[in-house]
């Protein structure tokens, strides 16, 4: 018996020594990162190769990195042909027409911006296999999006997807009325904020190998989960999805990428590594530029979710504690302009007059508050 407790009095004190020895690592800010030079774009084999170019900002800052523009992008093939891109936005540089792939050949990726000339390396042409399926299944804990692709040839191995969601969401209230220098106003209908929709891309990397499976096949790769008390899937939601084949190189880079932006903050997660593209400064070897340069054709599908296609737990209003306030007229008429009535309230004389209104905060009448637009998009059905 005295031995089990001075065991446990052994391992008590262990596990204190080594907890007093773990100390919080909270790094600096570095005020000036080196500004470098971020590609981001792709030889599309089936339709325009758009290439953005932006430089690097703080890791604190909250300003969307700066554009750069004015810049030569030409892109090369190995038989020394050049095909230049057009600036059609800031900072967005678009091939033309005659820029047809073709999958014998080799391409690399040509810069000239503030005196400064970068080029990639050459890089081999994939072609992308379809997609197979894109399915969801939703339960109480989300809605799974999952992707299946495969490819007969056992060719590609290498897969990397992008995705853009819209959905269709509600505010709270519909605010039919207004009050403008103390008159009850009726709203036109063009005027009412009750449905909007949102669109935003994805912005993690999202690959997968199959090299060491025995069939070049993915078979349901959960793309994202969106929690059930999200906006997202309070209407209906769309997902449309880009899958693309990469090199090996690119793959290790964007795995890279993925571990150094995603995986860092455990004990056990990998350490944060630098990232080499293959993109370079060949006019100052010490300047770097990120990104990969890849050629590649692209698969793309659409689908759509409706509510009532989810678990009937899902709420239809999340993340809205709302209150709908009732405010009577005092003998002193209210001035001033309050959009967010959401109906008036008359009296039962003839003719009725309004006594007073019923009314909420902005972020429950105005679906535009969560970043929404009215509009609904071409492709929504």
């Amino acid at each position: 018996m005295h031995y089990r407790y001075l065991f446990r009095a052994l391992l008590f004190t262990i596990s204190f020594i080594s907890a007093s020895c773990v100390e919080i690592y909270e790094p600096e800010i570095v005020e000036h990162n080196p500004t470098y030079l971020v590609v981001n774009g792709i030889l599309n084999l089936d339709g325009p190769t758009e290439i953005s170019l932006t430089y690097s900002t703080n890791i604190s800052s909250t300003e969307p990195p700066p554009r750069v523009s004015e810049a030569l992008v030409e892109i090369q093939d190995s038989e020394n042909q050049t095909y230049g891109l057009n600036e059609t936005a800031e900072g967005i540089y678009t091939a033309g027409a005659d820029l047809v792939p073709d999958t014998q050949l080799q391409y690399r990726l040509h810069i000239v911006t503030a005196g400064k000339e970068y080029l990639s390396d050459f890089v081999e042409v994939k072609q992308t296999p379809p997609i197979d399926s894109v399915n969801f299944q939703g339960s109480e804990d989300g809605v799974d999006i999952n992707i299946s692709t495969h490819d007969p040839t056992g060719q590609s191995k290498y897969y990397k997807w992008n995705f853009t969601e819209t959905w269709e969401y509600n505010a709270r209230f519909l605010s039919t009325y207004r009050m403008v220098e103390g008159v009850l106003m009726p709203k036109h209908r063009d005027e009412y904020a009750f449905t909007c929709y949102k669109t935003v891309p994805n912005d993690g990397v999202l690959i997968e190998s199959t090299v060491r499976l025995r069939e070049d096949r993915v078979s349901n790769f959960t793309l994202t989960t969106i929690p059930p008390a999200s906006d997202k899937v309070s209407r209906k939601y769309s997902v449309i999805i880009q899958q693309y084949v990469l090199t090996e190189e690119a793959y290790q880079y964007m795995e890279l990428l993925r571990n150094n932006t995603e995986q860092i903050g455990g004990l056990f997660d990998p350490l944060p590594s630098q990232i080499q593209g293959n993109i370079y400064c060949i006019s100052d070897p010490d300047d770097k530029a990120i990104g990969f340069f890849v050629a590649t054709s692209i698969e793309e599908k659409r689908i759509f979710i409706k509510r009532e296609d989810l678990p009937d737990s899902y709420p239809v209003f999340p993340s809205r504690a709302c209150i709908a306030d009732t405010t009577i007229f005092q003998p002193v008429v209210i001035y001033g302009s309050l959009e967010s009535i959401i109906f008036p309230l008359f009296s039962t004389g003839t003719p009725p007059v309004a006594r007073g209104f019923v009314s909420s905060s902005t972020d429950c009448t105005d679906c535009r508050f969560f970043g929404g637009i009215l509009t609904k998009p071409d492709f929504w059905d």
